[in-house]
């Protein structure tokens, strides 16, 4: 089933994204743009996804992984205390 069924399935309403994955001398630099920004709303994740599409579609080492409303806020907090 496609993520969002199962985050759907799993009683989460609101969806937020963690963009993960190797950042290396191979990334792509739209993979590097989306591991930079790393924490995404729903509504960012589909806009960033369609707009980098064409470029990670071949051999993407990187996802989206779903994430509480939790877990997104304590991360975003964590980011911004370490900026």
């Amino acid at each position: 089933f496609p993520v969002t069924i199962r985050v759907k399935a799993a009683g989460l309403d609101e969806v937020y994204w963690e963009y993960v994955g190797p950042d290396d001398n191979v990334t792509r630099p739209a993979c590097q743009e989306l591991l930079a920004i790393q924490f995404f709303t729903d509504a960012e994740r589909a806009e960033y996804d369609a707009a980098t599409a064409d470029e990670r579609a071949y051999n993407c080492r990187h996802a989206f992984v779903p994430m509480s409303r939790g877990d997104y806020d304590q991360r975003i907090d964590e980011w911004k205390q370490a900026q």
